[in-house]
């Protein structure tokens, strides 16, 4: 759960994954699980421009002779390509949604493998139960998956809500302030404090 302190800064009730243990914490101790892909993509180019402009020469190799591209197919046998293993959507210690029966629940990716034919399988751990097990993609989604089909949609519903809803009822005319007055005599204005916005939200899995 999220709370505000008394200057209205925000602090949190977080439960520790690993261990179940709960604690009260504050937003410089937390981290999107998307921050360091943010920070690796970020850093990327410096970190190659340094290697290519200061990284050590690359020493003299033997020429290497290129083979006879002539010769027709029919004399040196077909080309065979190796088959080209399908890239992975997740990542290991990734946490996902995994969804069995109509139930979705969020789990951990332990580890992955490739079956027979190249395709990737998972080991997880169901962070409810504590329970492993072996899954496939087909099981698996991104905690942002529903974001983005939520905002997907939202053009949509928007539409057929202005298209097809209800008109809104006639409101009686509200009568506005006098604004003539001088400040002195309606005294003056005092605006509320306002609250800062969190960076999270509650259910949501972050680092720590």
């Amino acid at each position: 759960s999220i709370h505000l302190d008394d200057e209205l800064v925000p602090f949190y009730d977080i439960r520790l994954l690993e261990s179940g243990n709960e604690k009260q914490t504050t937003d410089s101790h937390l981290s999107s699980l998307t921050d360091d892909l943010f920070k690796a993509a970020a850093a990327a180019p410096a970190t190659l421009a340094r290697s290519t402009s200061a990284g050590p020469r690359a020493p003299n190799l033997p020429e290497r002779r290129l083979p006879d591209r002539s010769k027709s197919s029919t004399e040196t046998g077909p080309t065979i390509q190796a088959p080209t293993a399908p890239k992975s959507r997740f990542m290991e210690n990734q946490v996902v949604y995994y969804s069995s029966n109509g139930q979705k629940e969020k789990a951990k990716i332990l580890s992955i493998h490739l079956d027979d034919e190249l395709v990737p399988f998972y080991d997880i751990r169901l962070l409810e139960s504590g329970n492993e097990k072996q899954t496939t993609d087909s099981h698996l989604s991104s905690l942002t998956d529903d974001l983005f089909k939520a905002a997907a949609a939202a053009p949509a519903t928007l539409a057929r809500s202005t298209s097809a809803g209800p008109r809104a009822p006639n409101l009686p005319e509200r009568r506005l302030p006098d604004r003539s007055k001088s400040s002195t005599e309606t005294g003056p204005t005092i605006q509320a404090p306002t609250a800062p916005k969190s960076r999270f939200m509650e259910n949501q899995v972050v680092y720590y």
